[in-house]
């Protein structure tokens, strides 16, 4: 019972490590994208919103599931050997800022959005983590941000070159972020970082 109980654990954590592997995968290559809901307006302010809403995006799941799964692995694995902190010119500020963040959000002028971006940071520094200590190879990194940086570009250069949007708008498509595109004098077009559909 004991060994057949110590297979399953052992296949489950395999499992576990792919779906996290996969989920990073599909993480990395809607870097870019921007479909989201807010989830709570904070101020009625005219102000960015990413500036004070509360916002879920579509690709949070991704990062979510990322990362559960591989902490998932660890405890079916029985993994008790210290995290690897990676480089201490990144490790540092990350935490160091997520110190602040913590710290500084009692004091904050919205502390329930201060609290809410300090959570957001917490979820940013477990990410890395899984970079350093995930059974990662170059290639399953590289690979998706090349296919998001190619989506990026297929949308965001006809865009430049027709001067107006794609009709991409449900899908996340930005048109408020605005270059001079050549299709005429007065025609604009959105900036290649912020066009991108969103799912």
């Amino acid at each position: 019972m004991g060994a057949a109980l110590a297979r399953l654990r052992s296949k489950a954590a395999r499992w576990a490590e792919v779906l996290s592997i996969w989920c990073l995968a599909a993480l990395l290559v809607t870097l870019p994208f921007w479909r989201h809901r807010v989830l709570r307006h904070r101020l009625p302010d005219s102000v960015f919103f990413e500036f004070h809403d509360v916002i879920l995006y579509t690709n949070d799941f991704l990062w979510w599931g990322a990362l559960g799964a591989w902490l998932l692995s660890r405890r079916l694995r029985g993994v008790r050997e210290r995290l690897h902190t990676g480089a201490l010119f990144v490790f540092g500020p990350l935490v160091a800022l997520l110190g602040i963040s913590i710290i500084a959000a009692p004091l904050a002028v919205d502390p329930k959005y201060a609290a809410y971006q300090a959570i957001r940071l917490l979820l940013l520094l477990i990410l890395y983590l899984l970079l350093v200590n995930g059974p990662l190879r170059p290639a399953i990194v590289a690979g998706p941000l090349a296919v998001g940086a190619a989506l990026q570009a297929a949308i965001a250069i006809p865009q430049f070159l027709l001067g107006h949007s794609l009709g991409l708008k449900r899908l996340g498509e930005l048109w408020h972020l605005t270059l001079p595109g050549p299709a005429s004098a007065s025609s604009w077009s959105a900036s290649g970082v912020g066009c991108a559909p969103t799912v």
